[in-house]
């Protein structure tokens, strides 16, 4: 059974399948498309990366606050070329990969800056913490743990469902905060089940790191791919994506 190759064009023409064939179809589409722009974001994390790297063999809050920041200003429009790839692939839209990335990276250069930066500055901040915190007590309390735990429970919902809005729509920061407490208020559970995923993602990087860090560029597409494919048909149904992308181009060739 292929899961990497098109096994027969036809039955794909005009079909939106649902389960495992719409999973089949996407990772026969996308799946080396999106493994090169997964590579491209890594590259783009460098600098992010450098910044936390510093800031832990320090042990600087100083250091940790504008590099972070700094860091994730760079990343913020490769993350977003990440998630703008993967969700023109669940919409069905297709083209060459080079020019897609390019598309995205001039749409959200501006608006992914400042998220960008306050993303490393979250990342970055709990990371440090993480390791001060380990190395002074040699270990992690159990409460601590735990607060971690929701703590980066809420930051991957929130991440996941903001930056999908920010790269789909032109909108307000602060529209785009309210419809993202909004959708996450409605869809609660399916948020934190593929949050949840992504936490087990990065456990397993920090449990087998360094060997990962090898890893993780390569691979780090396809858990970006399940979170959001595990969310799309809902956010389709309340953001209306599809809808509202078919009406622009519909106004666009009136």
């Amino acid at each position: 059974m292929p899961l990497l190759y098109r096994d027969d064009d036809e039955q794909y023409e005009n079909i939106k399948e649902r389960g495992f064939p719409r999973y089949r179809h996407l990772l026969e589409d996308h799946a080396f498309d999106w493994l090169k722009i997964s590579i491209m974001t890594a590259l783009g994390a460098l600098p992010l990366a450098a910044a936390i790297a510093v800031s832990v063999m320090s042990s600087s809050i100083l250091l940790l606050f504008p590099l972070s920041f700094l860091g994730g200003m760079i990343f913020g429009p490769f993350y977003s070329c990440m998630f703008d790839n993967i969700l023109r692939g669940l919409r069905e839209e297709y083209g060459p990969w080079k020019d897609q990335w390019l598309k995205a990276f001039r749409q959200n250069l501006k608006e992914s800056l400042i998220p960008g930066g306050i993303f490393g500055l979250i990342t970055g901040a709990m990371t440090v913490m993480g390791f001060l915190l380990y190395w002074q007590t040699g270990g992690i309390p159990l409460f601590t743990a735990i607060m971690y735990f929701i703590a980066g429970i809420f930051f991957l919902s929130v991440n996941t469902v903001f930056w999908s809005l920010l790269v789909l729509f032109a909108q307000p920061l602060k529209t785009r905060l309210i419809s993202t407490v909004v959708f996450l208020a409605g869809h609660l559970w399916r948020v934190l089940a593929v949050s949840l995923l992504q936490m087990i993602m990065i456990a397993l990087t920090v449990l087998f790191a360094p060997w990962t860090l090898f890893i993780v560029p390569l691979l780090y597409w396809y858990f970006r791919f399940l979170t959001l494919y595990h969310i799309y048909d809902e956010m389709d149904e309340f953001f209306r994506i599809e809808e509202r992308f078919r009406e622009y181009a519909q106004n666009k060739n009136s």
